[in-house]
Formats: structure tokens, sequence, C-alpha cells
């Protein structure tokens, strides 16, 4: 029987492992820039054409490379941040793997220009799919140049997994503004080449993170935030958190980094939702700038190419020092604010938090339901202000209320949305609403289709909008706060709207924005109705194209027949 086993081709080797690294454009500017700042540079200019598919380029004022050096790092686990295994643990630079550029260069056509501030001559690297075209001494000014063209060229599978150039370049924004915080020392500047090389970021150097924050969100948000610190032996932390009445729609605006070093950790993200569990809603999140500065034999970051994931030796000590210290500077500012819900409900407002009162929102009302329309349905009684037990045509049901209240309200949007009756309420004073970059360029792609949808929002400068009217479905909404979350919902689903753009819009992100304000405007847990309004509740949801179950997948009634109660009781 021959043998099966055998060595790939390098070419295949590169490729594979560029896979693990090169994702998509985002990533290949991750590495670049990470190696600028390890070169000691104080000014970074990255030029990226559609999404960084066509061009990316990155220019830094650096320590540059001689000739040897620059060929070298072309080189698989060629590296000159380590030495030793020793060295793994004691990692004080963002690179160290020495896979990054090799990776670029395996699935991409790359062109190098670099020289060391002390010598008269730099070096010219030219390399396609990972084969050497050019290797010449040029003139150059000192620092390092790299020019990565038409990434995944070899690779047409991987490119057909890339977003729209427009997404793509959203996730570009996200990752300089990552790099922006924690290295405000450094001057970065992001151009988008396809616009007459129109700025799109331009991050001065800075004294804090306070102002780098500033550059960020802009003054309104930073009045919002408060500093936190707290130390121990061997780690410190340090940072800003928003006071409980800045919330928004995902954890997307959460940063953390530990020794600079920007991270994704499922502890922390945990900590910083335990740290706000009663201060706000459970499906809010707050703005988090969290800095963990930590003994780098106490954490490994060797565990992902990426360098994007962090072991912590002591992982729940770190995450309860996290809850300690944002609940401690939480605290130390007086807290005025309360985080509500902005819908009114009659002339009233009522806090997001769990609780018996008046519940029922303006938009639904509910009446006596007569026992010759529809089925049967007598009321039981309530559980626990929770649930609703009736028998429904002879069978005994329990409803979970507010449930029943998402998929009425679900329904009556969507099918408004349909047959094309989407109202629309004008605001008394238009409210212009400043955001991020990234969400500015994302909600840019559907400003269209949202304004067929009751909106009438327009772009007002690079990063401003503003909205004139919503439908009447939000209305009595933060208008500000309802854009925003829209954006966030948007990015989440990480929809491309050059693709069936009406079928993506009505299908998906409808689908996905109706829910969650079925779930805000709907009757809130532990809401005690009358006999009366769980009759009408039950009839109107018994109406309903999906009746058992809310918009969100979650069970909505569990149902006995008398002949399983029969069963249960030795009856049959």
């Amino acid at each position: 029987m021959p043998d099966k086993i055998k060595h790939l081709p390098q070419e295949l080797i590169n490729q594979i492992a560029a896979g693990e690294i090169v994702e998509r454009p985002a990533s290949v500017i991750k590495e670049l820039i990470e190696n600028s700042i390890d070169a000691a540079s104080t000014h970074i200019v990255i030029k990226v054409e559609k999404g960084g598919t066509k061009l990316i380029s990155v220019s830094d004022n650096g320590i540059g490379m001689s000739s040897r050096d620059a060929m070298f790092a072309f080189d698989r686990h060629a590296t000159s941040k380590i030495s030793s295994k020793d060295d793994l643990f004691n990692i004080h630079t963002l690179g160290f793997r020495g896979e990054a550029l090799a990776s670029i260069a395996a699935v991409a056509r790359v062109r190098l220009k670099t020289r060391e501030r002390d010598s008269d001559t730099g070096t010219y690297i030219e390399i396609e799919g990972g084969k050497l075209i050019n290797n010449l001494n040029i003139g150059c000014p000192a620092g390092t140049e790299i020019d990565v063209k038409d990434l995944f060229f070899n690779i047409p599978v991987r490119k057909g997994f890339l977003k729209s150039p427009t997404t793509e370049l959203g996730h570009i924004i996200s990752i300089v503004t990552h790099t922006a915080v924690p290295y405000n020392e450094v001057h970065l500047t992001l151009i988008n080449a396809e616009r007459g090389n129109r700025v799109l970021l331009d991050f001065p150097p800075v004294k804090g993170i306070e102002e780098r924050v500033f550059q960020i969100h802009g003054g309104d948000v930073l009045e919002k935030l408060v500093n936190i610190s707290g130390s121990t032996d061997g780690c410190s932390i340090h940072g800003l958190v928003s006071k409980p009445s800045l919330t928004f729609n995902s954890k997307e605006s959460q940063m953390f980094f530990v020794n600079n070093r920007s991270i994704r950790n499922p502890a922390l993200s945990h900590a910083i939702q335990a740290a706000y569990l009663d201060l706000i809603p459970r499906d809010r999140h707050p703005l988090v700038f969290l800095f963990i500065d930590i003994d780098p034999g106490s954490i490994d970051v060797n565990v992902h190419p990426t360098k994007r994931e962090v072991k912590f030796r002591e992982s729940k000590y770190i995450h309860n020092m996290v809850i300690d210290t944002i609940r401690s500077g939480l605290k130390a500012k007086p807290i005025t604010e309360v985080c509500v819900y902005t819908g009114e409900f009659g002339s009233k407002k009522y806090e997001v938090h769990e609780g018996a009162g008046e519940i029922l929102n303006k938009e639904i009302e509910f009446h006596v339901q007569e026992i010759s329309e529809g089925p049967y349905i007598r009321i039981l009684g309530q559980i626990g202000a929770l649930f609703i037990v009736a028998e429904i045509d002879g069978d005994l049901n329990i409803i979970d209320q507010h449930a029943a209240h998402e998929r009425i309200l679900y329904d009556r949007l969507k099918k408004g949305h349909i047959y094309g009756r989407v109202d629309s309420q004008g605001l008394l004073i238009p409210e212009t609403v400043e955001m991020t970059l990234d969400k500015a360029q994302i909600l840019l792609q559907y400003i269209a289709p949202l304004n067929r949808l009751g909106f009438d929002i327009e772009e007002m400068g690079d990063k401003s909008f503003m909205i004139r009217a919503i439908p009447v479905t939000f209305a009595g909404e933060d208008s500000g706060t309802l854009l925003t979350d829209m954006t966030e919902e948007i990015m989440e689903w990480g929809l491309s709207p050059g693709k069936n753009m009406e079928l993506i819009t009505t299908e998906n992100i409808i689908k996905a924005l109706l829910s969650k304000k079925a779930c805000h405007s709907a009757v809130r847990a532990k809401g005690l109705l009358s006999n009366g309004e769980m009759s009408s509740l039950l009839a109107s949801l018994l109406k309903t194209d999906m009746p058992y179950t809310c918009p969100h997948g979650r069970p909505v009634i569990k149902r006995f027949s008398s002949e399983e109660l029969a069963r249960m009781f030795d009856r049959k």
C-alpha cells in the first residue's frame, strides 16, 4: 500500500499560515501599525483604497531597517523582539512571533521601502505571492513604508469572503481607533485614497486618555465618563467608564488594554457586566476604556497568532479586581442619573428595572375580550406577576406575558412595514447626532432604506446626522439613542448592502430593529395585569403569525391538554 502522508510545498504552507493572521484588510493594518509602534515611530500614516482590498499603505518615521534585516523580515519566524523561550513570558513589544510580514506577502503584492536614520541609502523589496521580485538599494526617507496591493489576489475563495469596501473600511477605522487610545503620544492619520486622499481620521499626539477620548467621541460623551483606578502588587487598573446614563446597544464600545495591547477577553467582558449589574438594563452596555498594567510574567499573550487574546495566570482575581475598581469609581461621584426607558407610558417615565406598577405602553390598549370572538379564553390567574395561567379552548396554558407582548407588537410593526403603512412623526426640534467614524460609515449605507421606513435622516458632516422625523412606532424614544442603537445593530449583523439590498433590509435589519423595539415597548416582566388586560393580551397573541415564540425565539406558551393533565394524575 503506497504511503499517503507527504510534506506540503512551502507556498501552500505560507498560505495556510496566512489564513490564521490575515483575515481581512484590517488584520494587515493591525500588524503593520504594531510594527511601526515597536519601531519607535511618532507619526504613522495609513492610506487605503476600496476598503483596503486594492491598496493598504502604512508609512512611519521609525528607526527603519538595514538591508539585511529588511530581507530577513519576510522570513517566517524571523523577529528582533525575542530570542529565547524565556522571552515569551517577558514581552514588552506588540509583535514577537515573526509571522506577520511573511503571511501578508504570501497573499498579496507587497512593496517595502526602508532606511535607518543614520544610513545614506535605503532598501526596496518587492514580493508577490511569497516570491521575491526585486531587492534594490534606493534613496528614501528614514523610516519604513509598506504598500500591500490586491489582497488575496492568489486566493480567490478567501477574497470572496470579504464584505463590501465600506464595511471593510469600518473595520479599519475600528483598528486605528483602538490603537490610538493607548498610544496617545503617537500621531495616527488614516487617509481614503478613493476620495482625493481625504483624511478620515487624524489623531495628533495628546497628553492623556481623556484628550484622546475627546478626539474620538467629543465633549458630550467625555462629560459622562468617570475615572477609575485601583492597584495591588504586580497589577494596576485604570481607565474611563461611563455613568449609567450613557449606554449602548452592543459591547463594541468597550475597549480592553493589557500592557497597552488591545485584547478580547470573556472574563473582562463578564466583569464589566457584573459591575453594572444593578445599574443598567441587561441588554445595554456601558462605554469602557479599561487599562490593565501587569507583570508580563503573569500573562500569556502567545495564545493566538493574532495576539488579540490574553490569558491571565490569576484570571478570577483580575475579574474581581475589575468589578471592585469600577464599582468604587462609580461611587466616588454621586450618581444622580437613573437609567430609564425613555418611552412614555401616558405622561410618566418608568425605570427599566423590574417592578410592579403601571406597565402598559400607550401604543397598545387592552379591552375585555368578548367570548363570542375567537377562541374561548378563561383567565385563571397570574403567577409571580410574571406568567398568566389561562384555559384556552379547554386546555391549560401558561403564558410568559412579556414574551407574549413582544410577539404582538413585533407582528404589528412588521405588518405595517410590509403593507407600506409606516407613519412618521416629525420632531418638534430636529436632533443632531454625532457618531464615531466607523459607525457613521455604516449608517451612510442605510440612510435611504431607513428613510423609507419612516425616518428622516440627513448627513450633516463626516460624523454628524440630523434626525427630523422617526416612525410613529418609535415615538417617545430618545431619537439619538435610537439612531445609535440601529447602527450598532446593523454592525453586529455584519450585513453588506451591495447584495440584495432590499431583501437584506426587510428580512434582516428590520427584523432585528423591530424585535428590539418590541422588547423595549412590551409589558415588562413582574407587571400586575387585570383580568380584562390578560384576556385581551391572549386574544391578540393568538391572532399573530407565530404565537408560540417571541421575536427572539424564546417560548411564549406552554400548553397542557386535558389528556396530558389526566396522565399526570394517573387518570389514564
